[in-house]
């Protein structure tokens, strides 16, 4: 490995860290419940809310099948063709979040991810919504790498932006 990956490492693992911090921070000043749905992300979102302790943190929910799909609201239009809706399949499931666990915030993680090149790189769209009470933001990305590199990408930029949207909203309120 190159003493530049080594350092790329270092810098990922430091940013994680500090991420954390804040979002312990944010959370205890502002003890918003949150819950989170995925599917692109796989769980990964959630098993790091999960092992920052937060005492506002519900739960998450893994949706891989349309059942549970359909249990958070999706249609099947947005279950068939889940690249032609993701906008309206992330609203769904923040609104499925929200209704299932009355959260005062909730984070869903939409993409479409090929299990046949699990190994070569590929360009992944990926859809990011965040429910912080009345308000709804959704980002849409363009990943390109491994899966596994995609998927690391979308947790940390769901999580970044969290972070980002619970500070504006805390200055928002102060204002």
């Amino acid at each position: 490995m190159s003493l530049f990956q080594h350092v790329l490492d270092d810098v990922s693992l430091s940013q994680k860290s500090n991420l954390g911090d804040t979002l312990k921070q944010l959370f205890k000043s502002k003890p918003y419940s949150l819950a989170v749905i995925e599917t692109v992300t796989g769980g990964a979102v959630s098993s790091y809310l999960s092992h920052l302790h937060l005492p506002t943190f519900i739960g998450g929910t893994v949706c891989h099948h349309p059942r549970s799909l359909a249990l958070f609201g999706a249609s099947s239009d947005m279950i068939q063709s889940p690249e032609l809706h993701q906008t309206d399949l992330v609203k769904a499931l923040l609104k499925g979040a929200n209704s299932h666990y009355a959260a005062d915030v909730s984070v869903a993680t939409v993409g479409i991810l090929s299990a046949e090149v699990p190994d070569q790189n590929i360009v992944s769209r990926i859809t990011l919504g965040f429910a912080i009470k009345e308000k709804v933001i959704i980002k849409t990305l363009e990943l390109s790498g491994t899966i596994r590199l995609i998927i690391e990408n979308s947790t940390l930029a769901a999580l970044t932006y969290l972070k980002q949207y619970l500070i504006n909203e805390r200055s928002e309120k102060t204002q």
